[in-house]
């Protein structure tokens, strides 16, 4: 025996119930529909007939009406009563003679056509093929039905997956955001080291919006000396999960060049060494734009070098002007990661009492108007200098704020970092 029997095909399963209780009349019926080619079941009373239809599903109950003990109108209304039969068709079998009352009785106890004897076989196979084939429309609706509930199952099944797997990934991201935070400065150094923030001569303030759970911003600030502040800004292109790595990087390459290489250009020339070994391992190729200064209060200078950042401001606070820190001579190098042979040279300005280094992100103006029209370079350095004598935190803040009521509902489409050091008068 066949363990597993193939599949009924669709003919197999579309059945025909003939009832009458002269064998005769059920043999010539089976004769007259088996061209019809599908599986037919006899019965010979309305008990044997109920029993049959508890256990399987018919297409059509070809039912004659006179019968002993029981007759068709009274199986067709149990037929109807029951839940599992109630839409079950009935074509009624009656004798030659029916006359208008028996037809109406046929339809009231639930028939839906009624055939008188002798049958006409061309007739008879017309009408019963009508109803198999709307038992085959009704089995592939069914099935229709079946396979949409399963994909709907499916569906069902995998969103669930997939909300424990978002759940686990926004876990995963919010730790990863405190990670990223705690990289960020949250304590100053002071200078000289020990004295309190206000009594610093060099003070520091921040302002850090990231777009996404983790940023591709970075910033720190170290110290070199007691008069010595390394100041460094860094924009990853992109933003999430990878950009929080690379700037994880960074900030590693920071500590353990700073000791050996304090001169700015010296400095982004080994990370770019660094960074561009680690990444030509990969594929994928990832653009960082960096700043790194040096704010030297025994030697009164200011030494920098960039490596495709936007250029921080000096705002002058003694002569009531506003400098663009601009790499002299063409000395600017281009983003990290990108050529393993690039070399960045420092630049030096003078430094003095009051003075207040602002270095900041490209996503600061970036910010689109209504219009589409970017707040821009020249708009953040007319706000720079119209807010030229404020404490710096209330400085970062208008800065924001100018930024926010120009680009409405737009907001800001990147990640903001902007970094203040101020130089106390002494």
């Amino acid at each position: 025996m066949n363990a597993n029997p193939e599949p009924a095909t669709e003919a197999q399963s579309v059945k025909l119930l003939l009832v009458d209780d002269r064998e005769q009349n059920l043999a010539l019926l089976k004769a007259m529909l088996s061209p019809l080619g599908h599986p037919m079941v006899t019965a010979e009373s309305g008990p044997e007939a109920l029993r049959h239809l508890l256990r399987e599903e018919f297409a059509l109950v070809l039912l004659d009406v006179n019968m002993p003990g029981m007759n068709g109108f009274e199986v067709a209304t149990l037929i109807r009563e029951r839940e599992q039969t109630r839409f079950t068709p009935i074509i009624f079998v009656t004798a030659n003679d029916a006359d208008i009352q028996m037809i109406a009785q046929s339809y009231q106890s639930g028939g839906v056509d009624y055939l008188t004897k002798p049958l006409d076989v061309h007739i008879l196979r017309a009408k019963v093929s009508v109803f198999i084939e709307l038992a085959k429309a009704r089995q592939r609706l069914q099935a229709e039905i079946a396979e949409r509930e399963r994909a709907y199952a499916a569906l069902r099944a995998s969103r669930e997956e997939l909300r424990k797997k978002n759940e686990e990934m926004e876990e995963d991201l919010r730790m990863a955001r405190e990670v990223q935070q705690a990289m960020l400065a949250h304590e100053y150094p002071a200078f000289p080291a020990g004295v309190p923030q206000e009594q610093s001569h060099l003070r520091f303030c921040h302002r850090y919006l990231s777009m996404n759970e983790v940023g591709g911003d970075f910033f720190n600030i170290l110290s070199l000396s007691n008069t010595q502040a390394l100041i460094f800004i860094a924009d990853v292109m992109g933003h999430g999960v990878r950009s929080a790595l690379v700037t994880a990087m960074l900030r590693a390459m920071l500590e353990e060049l700073k000791g050996l290489e304090p001169d700015p250009g010296r400095l982004l020339t080994q990370m770019n060494q660094h960074l561009q070994a680690i990444l030509q391992r990969t594929n994928d190729p990832v653009f960082t734009t960096a700043f790194c200064l040096v704010a030297d209060l025994g030697a009164r200078e200011f030494r920098h070098a960039s490596a495709g950042h936007p250029k921080p401001f000096i705002l002058r606070r003694q002569n009531n002007s506003l400098e663009i820190l601009s790499c002299s001579a063409g000395r600017c190098g281009p983003a990290l990661g990108v050529f393993s042979g690039a070399k960045y040279e420092t630049t030096t300005q003078p430094l003095a009492d009051r003075d207040v280094v602002l270095l900041f992100t490209d996503g600061i103006f970036e910010a689109e108007g209504a219009d589409g029209d970017e707040f821009g370079h020249e708009r953040l350095v007319a706000a720079a200098r119209k807010r030229l004598h404020e404490p710096v935190e209330t400085m970062l803040d208008g800065l924001l704020a100018d930024v926010r009521e120009f680009a409405g509902a737009n907001g800001f489409s990147d990640d903001v970092c902007l970094l203040g050091a101020e130089v106390a008068a002494r």
